[in-house]
């Protein structure tokens, strides 16, 4: 199984302690993948008087901090304005291999906003993680689905693809299906407007033609506990997947790890 939490909430006002007494019993239940929508990252990781959520979660649930992207409109958080940025983090657990990672950009003016991914493989099967901010109005909303949907990304199959984002999109699920059409995939599981949480977590599969087949847990809202007590809200499903038995095809996915990169791609060279 792979779990997946998604986290919406600033952390910089909690202590290591505090972090540590409200999240760390996740790390029992085991976390593989953990999608951060509003974190502080330090980029002097030597100076121990800056803010740095993503390290102190990294050290609290022995998690590393894989990827981030400091957001479109993102601001300093101290009066060095490129010592310790605000923006999205994805975070890997033991045993999950980040292959590779990067950020490119949906919607226009306003709604202009980073998209974090990262491509990453456990047990031989392989999850890309969107992870972003989404717009409060339902229109903009549509705007950036809809580019995310058509990006080049989503044209490759891999087992899964999770998409993450700050707040519940506001829309259909004849929109879903719409927006979702220029890309491989279907919206299998989504959680698009649960009550006590504000934010979205989606897992999609292949549409037609998939050589895994998924299963998803029943998700969880509020998995960190309620604001009245004090907590961190998020949402959370764990998914497996397995490789068809009629497809005994071992290729890789796209885009290509770092290190199958730099040995260079070659038709008889299996790496899934």
């Amino acid at each position: 199984m792979i779990s997946v939490l998604s986290l919406n909430e600033p952390l910089n006002a909690l202590t290591s302690e505090e972090l540590r007494t409200r999240i760390a019993p996740l790390h029992r239940e085991g976390i593989d993948l953990l999608c951060c929508q509003s974190i502080a990252h330090n980029l002097e990781p030597d100076d121990g008087a800056a803010v740095d959520d993503s390290r102190q979660l990294s050290r609290v649930l022995g998690l590393t901090c894989s990827c981030f992207a400091a957001g479109r409109q993102a601001a300093p958080l101290t009066a060095h304005p490129h010592r310790t940025l605000n923006g999205l983090a994805i975070l890997t657990g033991t045993g999950v291999w980040t292959l590779n990672s990067g950020s490119f950009v949906v919607g226009e003016g306003e709604s202009e906003e980073v998209v974090l991914f990262a491509l990453v493989r456990k047990n031989g099967s392989s999850v890309l993680v969107l992870n972003l901010h989404l717009s409060p109005l339902p229109e903009y909303q549509e705007m950036q689905l809809s580019q995310l949907f058509h990006n080049p990304l989503l044209k490759e199959p891999y087992g899964a693809v999770v998409l993450s984002a700050n707040r519940a999109a506001a829309l259909s699920p004849k929109r879903w299906q719409r927006m979702s059409a220029p890309s491989l995939y279907a919206t299998q599981h989504h959680l698009c407007d649960p009550a006590g949480a504000d934010g979205l977590l989606c897992l999609l599969t292949v549409r037609n033609g998939a050589t895994c087949e998924v299963t998803v847990e029943q998700p969880k809202v509020g998995l960190c506990g309620n604001r009245e007590g004090g907590a961190v809200p998020g949402l959370s499903f764990a998914l497996d997947i397995k490789r068809c038995a009629k497809d005994r095809r071992s290729r890789p996915s796209f885009p290509l790890s770092f290190r199958e990169q730099w040995l260079g791609y070659r038709d008889s060279r299996a790496f899934a």
